[in-house]
Parts: structure tokens; C-alpha cells; sequence
């Protein structure tokens, strides 16, 4: 995970040495000024060798945030970034598609006269933007842009692909990362389980730093635990036990020390006290971007402060504590989208009595409410901030493109047979407890 800002606004150094940017990325600063346009980016190294931002290569000037799982298939790069800036100069815009992982990314073509910025299928990784009259910025975060005098700023559409004449800055090209196939025909769980075990293969199998995993009673975080207990990963894991399902949760942990000797850290805690919230609400409002809630990914400003949201405040906390106690600690797994993709309950509404069920025409309902947007960006928002003011990557295996798609295959009949219906399978065939039983019983929220 990095930071970048891109601006053809005189930016300073000190102007562009945003703290938020920094934390992000605490690994080195690179600050470019490139035939009058700024490229600063902050870097988090994790994959391959360092490689300093921006790239460039032809009059092709590229920096991005993120990981790209598949970048050493076919030829052995020194780093992902390399994978990128290659591909786009022998394959064009369509290199877009082959892109395979969690990123934010932009391109500066001068020999083409253009601008392409894009994110991944759920815009994992923020990207805003700017443009007013002849001025553009893009950035990971607003207070950038602020910064350098913007004030129209809008957060970057989830699988979503643009090109930018570079004089006009018109829009030239608008497309999909990807596209789902949304025909329901696959009668058993067979591909899903494989395309979720190669999801946590290619983002945490043979890392050099450390793993951490918020681990509750819940589905989301237990089916990352079993994974990662089938393919001997292994990891750190905070859990807050005070509304949790206590007997599963005690197994999980359990069933963690046993398998693992207590070689990693497990913290296990009740809940904050309010000294600890007080100290943690701080925390966020001196060093972490406010993010927002709501269902419009684009007017951010008008939604709740997710500030206010106790998840938040436990999971600064969590990330806070273990940062203090293990220092080779930069990625976070995290069961973003199971709540949003894999559940019946379509609307996220778990009190309601009648949840939506899937219909024999997916397109119906396609995309529903909290697949891109609403809940889905509002969570990835919190996650991505408050990871990112610590200097940490997060990782989303439920979010996997090939998952997803394994999972919008699945005939209706599936989907609809219980709660979660890949993730309880995957759990019961695989031994790992899990809670069973009527849905609205169970979802309870990371409560803190």
C-alpha cells in the first residue's frame, strides 16, 4: 500500500508532504516534477524489490497503490509496478483487464497527449479526483487535493476505467474493469472453494512481514482462519470476546494455539473501556482522514462520520496495539464483502424478517444495493483509512474478482439454501466452527 498525488497545479514540496500520504506510505517519499506536472507518492514496499514512484518508460509516466497478485507469470519482474507499466506499453488500455488485484493507478501518457486513471472491480484502494477549468489532481486522499487548493473533490468510481485528453481534460474513454458474467448455472461449490483458497494463496502465501486478523465468531474472519489453518499460514489475531458467540470464538482461538504452538501473537480482549475509546477517538481524529457512511460513494461529505462508528474504534485499537507489540506487522486480512456480496440479505437490512432472496434472472437485481456501493464503499473507506494511518496494507480475499464471479455462478438454489451459502459450506467441510441457525441471530457486528 502507497500514497500518490498527481497535479498539474504548482504544488510545493512542503504542500505535498501531506501527513496522511506519509503514513501510508512511510517507506520513502518521491517527489517528480515532470514537463509541469507533480507526481509525489509515498511508498509502502511489501512486494518484490523497492521500487520507488513514479515509473516511467517512453514518455509514459505511472504510479499507483496497491499489490497486483499476478505480475511474475509470465516473466520474472523485479516488482508489480514494472508488470503494469510494461503491459500498458505493449498492450494498451486493454491492459487493464489482466490486471489481477487491489489497486488505484495513473498513467501520464505524454506521448499520446492523455490521462488514464482507474481502480480495482470494488475500488479497494482510494482514489480521488479533481478537475476544475485547466487544473486536475488525483490523489489517495481528499486533504491532498485540499491541500493543493482544490475544492470540487469526488471519490473515484469502483471498476471503473478513464482516459483524459491531456489538454481538454474531456473524457475520452469510460469502461469496465471487468465484467461479470451473470449466468447462474453452477450446481455444486466446487469452483468456489478453489477460487477462494487461490485468493488467499496469492495474497498471503510467502510473505516476508507479518499477518494480522481481526478474528471474531462471525463467517467473514472464520473462513480466512481456516484457510489460512489448511494452507499453514500464519498469523497474529486480535479478538474482542464481548458479544461474540463465546464457545466458537474460545474453539477458534483454541484450535489456533494447538495448531501453532503459539508461535504468533494472540490478543484476546472484552471490550474498551472508556478510557481506551477516548484515547482511540483521538487518535482517529488526529491522524486518520475522516471517512463517511452512506449509499453515495460520490458526495462523501454529506454522509456519517464513520468517526463515530464503534467497529472503527476497535479496529484502530486493534491495529494500534499490535503495531506497538510486533514491528514486522504491515498486512491486515480483512473479511470486507462477505456481509455485501455473499449474504441473501441483499439490502443489509438484518432485521428484516424477509430478506431479498435471489431471483432466476440475476440482472434483475445486479448490481444490488451494497455490491459496489453503500455499505461496500463505506467499509472499505474505514478499513482503507484507518489502515493506511498506521502504514498498513489491507488485503481482501472475499473481494477477489474470480471469487466474486464463482459466486454469482452459483445457481439461485444455492445461494438461497442458507445463510452465506459458500462460506457455511466451506466451513462445515472443512471442520471449522462456525454458527449455524437463523441468520437475524446471527449477525451482531463487531462490537466493541
Amino acid at each position: 500500500m502507497c500514497g500518490l498525488l498527481v497535479t498539474n497545479k504548482n504544488v510545493s514540496t512542503k504542500e505535498a508532504d501531506n501527513e496522511f500520504l506519509c503514513q501510508r506510505g512511510p517507506d520513502k517519499f518521491q517527489y517528480n516534477s515532470i514537463n509541469d506536472i507533480t507526481f509525489i507518492h509515498t511508498l509502502l514496499s511489501i512486494t518484490g524489490e523497492v521500487t520507488p514512484q513514479p515509473l516511467t518508460s517512453e514518455d509514459v509516466v505511472f504510479l499507483y497503490n496497491g499489490e497486483i497478485y499476478n505480475y511474475n507469470l509470465e516473466k520474472n519482474y523485479d516488482s508489480d509496478g514494472y508488470f503494469v507499466i510494461d503491459s500498458y506499453l505493449n498492450e494498451g488500455d486493454s491492459f487493464i483487464h489482466k490486471l489481477d488485484g487491489e489497486f488505484a493507478l495513473v498513467i501520464v501518457d505524454f506521448r499520446k497527449s492523455k490521462i488514464i486513471f482507474s481502480t480495482d472491480v470494488f475500488g479497494t484502494k482510494p482514489l480521488y479526483k479533481s478537475i476544475e477549468k485547466d487544473k486536475f489532481g488525483f490523489s489517495s486522499y481528499m486533504q491532498s487535493l485540499k491541500n493543493a487548493g482544490f475544492k470540487n473533490i469526488e471519490k473515484c468510481k469502483p471498476n471503473t476505467f478513464i482516459t483524459l485528453d491531456l489538454e481538454s481534460l474531456n473524457v475520452i474513454q469510460e469502461k469496465k474493469v471487468k465484467t461479470f458474467n451473470l449466468e447462474q448455472s453452477k450446481d455444486n461449490f466446487d469452483d468456489w472453494n478453489e477460487a477462494f483458497i487461490n485468493s488467499i494463496k496469492k495474497r498471503f502465501l510467502n510473505l516476508n512481514y507479518d499477518i494480522l486478523l481481526p478474528l471474531s465468531s462471525g463467517h467473514d474472519s472464520g473462513i480466512i482462519a481456516c484457510c489460512f489453518e489448511i494452507l499453514d499460514i500464519k498469523f497474529d489475531s486480535f479478538s474482542f470476546i464481548g458479544n461474540e458467540d463465546k464457545s466458537i470464538l474460545m474453539d477458534r482461538l483454541k484450535r489456533k494455539r494447538d495448531n501453532w504452538n503459539d508461535e504468533v501473537l494472540t490478543i484476546e480482549q472484552e471490550a474498551l473501556d472508556n478510557e481506551q475509546r477516548d484515547k482511540v477517538i483521538s487518535y482517529l481524529k488526529n491522524n486518520c482522514e475522516e471517512f463517511f457512511y452512506g449509499p453515495d460513494i460520490i458526495n462523501q461529505n454529506s454522509q456519517l462520520s464513520g468517526f463515530d462508528d464503534p467497529g472503527a474504534h476497535g479496529l484502530t485499537f486493534i491495529l494500534g496495539q499490535v503495531k506497538e507489540r510486533n514491528n514486522n506487522f504491515r498486512i491486515l486480512a480483512s473479511g470486507q464483502g462477505g456481509d455485501e456480496i455473499y449474504s441473501n440479505m441483499q439490502n443489509y437490512h438484518f432485521g428484516n424478517p424477509n430478506p431479498k432472496r435471489f431471483p432466476r434472472r440475476l440482472s434483475k437485481v445486479f448490481p444490488w444495493e451494497n455490491f459496489f456501493y453503500g455499505a461496500q464503499s463505506s467499509y472499505l473507506g474505514k478499513e482503507e483509512n484507518i489502515g493506511g494511518s498506521y502504514g498498513i496494507e489491507t488485503r481482501y480475499p472475499l473481494l477477489d474478482f474470480y471469487v466474486v464471479q464463482e459466486y454469482i455462478s452459483l445457481s439461485r438454489k444455492l445461494k438461497n439454501k442458507q445463510y452465506k451459502s459458500p462460506i457455511s459450506n466451506f466451513l462445515k467441510l472443512h471442520n471449522y466452527p462456525y454458527l449455524t441457525g437463523n441468520p437475524l441471530n446471527i449477525k451482531k457486528g463487531f462490537n466493541v
